[in-house]
């Protein structure tokens, strides 16, 4: 939702305060921690995402909202993709086997240049090319926030990177279990 409602261009004073758009972000982020709660297949951040296209392209936002949104966007999603990563242990990953990583490292790396490619043949500029990159190849919304904060991209690339791996990730999770049956492997198998 920060991404998305991030990326409405407003044109703040040096004199404006961060709180009211501070509390427009927390005020989403518990709607869609609430859905969440509610809707337990729908994960918090889809429903961010979706909550802020809607906001984002529905509700005329005032412009004294675009410091709190853009400290959110920036300072705050960085935080949180810190504390997301902090839950992935190496020793947990090496756990699961030097094979399994290789597998895991070469789709990564598979899928980052096919897309990357894809996205040249198609036309889409460089900057929303690595953003969609980057998050199909590695985990999603956190990695598109955390290329941006390395290379810092146009918001509506962000945003729309976003939007586009939200959405594939969410078919996936529907549509991936429900074609186990068909490939004749074992769910361990599957799996990786």
């Amino acid at each position: 939702m920060v991404a998305v409602m991030g990326s409405i261009r407003t044109t703040p004073r040096a004199t404006d305060s961060p709180v009211p758009g501070l509390t427009l972000v927390a005020g989403g982020v518990t709607v869609a921690m609430v859905v969440s709660w509610l809707l337990p297949s729908v994960s918090a951040l889809t429903a961010a995402v979706l909550l802020g296209a809607v906001v984002a392209n529905v509700v005329p936002l005032a412009p004294s909202l675009g410091p709190g949104m853009k400290f959110a966007g920036r300072r705050l999603l960085r935080l949180g993709i810190v504390l997301l990563g902090l839950k992935l242990v190496v020793r947990d990953v090496l756990a699961l086997g030097y094979g399994v990583l290789a597998v895991a490292v070469a789709a990564v790396v598979v899928t980052f240049v096919a897309t990357r490619w894809l996205g040249r043949m198609l036309g889409v500029n460089d900057g929303l090319s690595l953003l969609i990159a980057t998050g199909f190849s590695i985990c999603g919304a956190s990695a598109v926030a955390a290329m941006n904060g390395v290379r810092e991209q146009d918001e509506q690339d962000v945003a729309r990177a976003l939007g586009l791996v939200t959405l594939f990730g969410t078919v996936a999770m529907f549509s991936l279990p429900a074609l186990h049956p068909f490939t004749g492997l074992s769910p361990a198998a599957y799996g990786v």
